[in-house]
């Protein structure tokens, strides 16, 4: 069963995107979730999700700290390790970190992953636990606009509901600080990232083959019909660690 989240499935994001990124803006919308964080080299940052290390080898070359970046694939961890040597990378589930990993984080980012998780609550705490005092965590991904589940198109994501995410973060020691609306803008990427898989389809054949293309075709295509049409969008939330009682 073909999977963008699979090895190959990035593999063929990385040839469309023209850089190690899975997720919608690449430099653009790092860019833009992180514009209001100070630079600051000493900081120490957590990417959970990393796919193949281009967003996590962004962000600390651009000077927003020092990265870990994690994820599932042990693939795509072996390809991250090999090709951004100075960032810290580890094979990891994200529902079971605070048992690899014994150090705290100042910043904890995700970039198009938490869709794809199916306990949000679960992940929310596990990643508290690996949250210094103060600590933050931005959460980058879609956004979920249609009225009820019915109407949404694709039922085995996951996406933020912002109207229940208050609650949710809440509970798992989070308080929201900011949420940010992208949809504009992941309407712009997706049509764009449209038009680059169109302009490299020889290049995705010789990759892949034709099957792969037909499906990346469809799925990025059903993507974008479904932003246009207002049922899903992008957001980036933005959150305080908590301690417990509601404290700072």
């Amino acid at each position: 069963m073909k999977d963008m989240n699979s090895p190959m499935g990035k593999r063929i994001l990385a040839l469309v995107r023209k850089g190690d990124y899975a997720h919608a803006g690449e430099e653009e919308a790092i860019e833009v979730v992180f514009k209001d964080i100070p630079k600051d080299p000493k900081r120490i940052l957590l990417d959970v999700g990393c796919g193949r290390g281009g967003t996590a080898g962004y962000v600390q070359d651009k000077g927003w700290g020092k990265v870990t970046g994690i994820d599932i694939d042990p693939e795509s961890i072996d390809y991250a390790k090999k090709t951004y040597p100075d960032v810290d990378f580890l094979a990891a589930d994200a529902t079971a970190l605070s048992v690899k990993l014994p150090k705290r984080f100042d910043l904890i980012y995700l970039f198009n992953v938490f869709y794809a998780l199916r306990d949000h609550g679960g992940v929310l705490r596990e990643l508290r636990r690996l949250s210094r005092e103060p600590g933050g965590l931005v959460i980058f991904d879609y956004l979920i606009r249609s009225k009820t589940k019915k109407d949404f198109p694709f039922p085995e994501w996951n996406p933020i509901d912002l109207t229940a995410a208050a609650g949710l973060f809440k509970t798992a020691g989070w308080r929201i600080t900011k949420t940010v609306d992208l949809s504009k803008l992941y309407e712009k990427w997706y049509n764009n990232l449209n038009s680059r898989i169109e302009a490299s389809s020889e290049e995705i054949i010789a990759l892949a083959g034709e099957e792969w293309l037909d499906f990346v075709r469809s799925f990025y295509g059903n993507i974008a019909d479904a932003i246009k049409k207002g049922l899903l969008g992008g957001a980036a939330v933005y959150a305080a660690s908590e301690r417990p009682g509601g404290g700072r």
